[in-house]
């Protein structure tokens, strides 16, 4: 199936949508032993295996990230590694904001927006199976760890776990923040252009049809109705584009 149109999709305030509950759960898949392995733009479970309570890093919405002892697996644990060619940008699923660049020793990491999210490189450490994640400033290495149970930037390293995120519990939530109270209107007029990190509906010109996700195979569909009404609904219908570099897209 050929997807020959991008149509830009709206996305307006509406009144009385309910937000996602930052703790419905997801389930723990395979855990990453490669570097190599990793693949952009895909949703991974990141977790502290060498700390105490084996936290996991939740963003449910605050200034800073939680890392209290036995943080369980929900979608405010779910980040997308995504690669921008010299480390990654690491955003959480659930409110879609990054870890930044940090500034100080010790500090707090503090959620933030894309144009301002940090690189961060991904590396084997001297543990079995668990990553250093490194963001460089000015010659200051910054590794992750732990401080009062949150997520800290720190010159000394606490080697980080990755999990794969069963597809099953990430397809079958109601949706991510970034939806809700939020409605699908589609442009008449197709993408002059690609956006990285915009949300676009896909549709198929020839047949005036557009490009669905079907919830219980997960496979690619096309229906001739155009999608509107409820993002939190229709989530199957958006989707995101991340480039791999060279005019290639995830």
């Amino acid at each position: 199936m050929k997807l020959k149109t991008l149509l830009t999709s709206m996305l307006l305030l509406i009144a009385g949508a309910t937000m996602l509950n930052a703790q419905t759960a997801v389930t723990v898949g395979s855990q990453v032993t490669d570097v190599a392995n990793i693949v952009s733009g895909k949703a991974y479970l990141l977790r502290w295996d060498g700390l105490t309570g084996t936290p996991y890093a939740l963003d449910t919405g605050g200034n800073e990230y939680s890392m209290a002892n036995n943080n369980s697996a929900t979608q405010a644990a779910v980040y997308y590694l995504i690669s921008d060619g010299s480390g990654y940008k690491i955003e959480n699923a659930y409110t879609g904001k990054y870890w930044p660049t940090p500034s100080s020793n010790g500090e707090f990491i503090a959620p933030t927006t894309a144009a301002n999210a940090g690189t961060w490189t991904i590396a084997a450490s001297g543990t079995a199976n668990r990553f250093t994640f490194t963001c460089t400033v000015s010659s200051t290495a910054y590794h992750t760890n732990r401080s009062s149970s949150r997520l800290v930037a720190h010159t000394s390293d606490s080697p980080v776990s990755i999990y794969e995120v069963t597809a099953s519990t990430l397809a079958t939530a109601s949706s991510y923040s970034a939806f809700a109270d939020k409605d699908i209107n589609v442009s008449s007029t197709a993408a002059a252009s690609i956006s990285e990190g915009q949300w676009y509906v896909m549709s198929q010109r020839s047949r005036t049809s557009y490009v669905f996700e079907n919830t219980s195979d997960h496979k690619l569909k096309h229906t001739l109705t155009k999608p509107s009404g409820s993002a939190t609904e229709k989530a199957g219908y958006l989707v995101r584009l991340l480039s791999a570099g060279g005019g290639k897209y995830y």
